[in-house]
């Protein structure tokens, strides 16, 4: 923990399952938000992502403000969808007549900003957080300048890293100059694409099929064997 806070750029965090790498990250969460820190937490599924929000919820509910972007979760963290804590705002403000100037559109963009920037953390999948209404808007828009100006998250949290491509870390990655990268390295990668997945089965039951390719493949294995 205290090597994830003081690094200036980059810390790893690998275990097998079950030796406590999501009760590290929500004391890592909850360190960082009573330092007044911003946290970002991704994963390349929604379930891991919902795992870890949970659990930091049932821990310390009143010291988490935790907006979860993209599609919806478990029910358990629904509380903390983006679009429901938009709503609630929103119904707060009917009743005490707040805002009744607005239009309902505006009412609603004002309630949405109020909750984003209000947030200590915000979850979301590694590619999911584009949709962060902050950074969906400005492409709407046309707008490309850094998106670092945008958002301002102190550190980012990745989960279940094997599970992530390069390419995936890189969406959420530019977002923050910090990261705590969490895993373990014996997790099986993940498949991209399953034609690929389909193309190199069909190679390996035949490789004469392929030509040079085959030939060279056939002769890598036979020297595999004598080695």
């Amino acid at each position: 923990m205290e090597k994830a806070l003081a690094t200036p750029d980059i810390a790893l965090l690998e275990g097998p399952p079950g030796s406590g790498k999501t009760t590290a990250i929500c004391e890592l969460v909850l360190q960082c938000i009573r330092r007044g820190q911003r946290v970002l937490l991704c994963a390349s599924t929604n379930v891991a992502i919902d795992n870890a929000l949970e659990k930091l919820l049932q821990r310390a509910s009143d010291e988490v403000y935790a907006v979860r972007i993209g599609l919806r979760g478990d029910d358990k963290v629904l509380d903390c969808q983006l679009d429901e804590r938009v709503r609630v705002l929103t119904e707060q403000w009917d009743k005490s007549g707040a805002f009744k100037e607005l239009t309902v559109d505006k009412r609603k963009d004002a309630a949405e900003n109020v909750v984003l920037m209000a947030a200590n953390l915000t979850c979301g999948t590694t590619t999911g957080i584009l949709k962060h209404p902050q950074l969906d808007k400005r492409f709407e828009r046309g707008e490309y300048r850094p998106i670092t100006t945008l958002v301002p998250w102190d550190l980012l949290i990745v989960d279940e890293a094997s599970k992530t491509t390069i390419s995936e870390f890189f969406v959420p990655a530019l977002l923050v100059q910090k990261y705590v990268i969490v895993g373990d390295v014996h997790q099986l990668p993940p498949f991209t694409e399953r034609r690929d997945l389909v193309a190199n089965l069909e190679f390996i039951k035949d490789p004469h099929a392929y030509g040079e390719a085959g030939e060279l493949f056939t002769k890598a294995q036979q020297e595999a064997r004598v080695l």
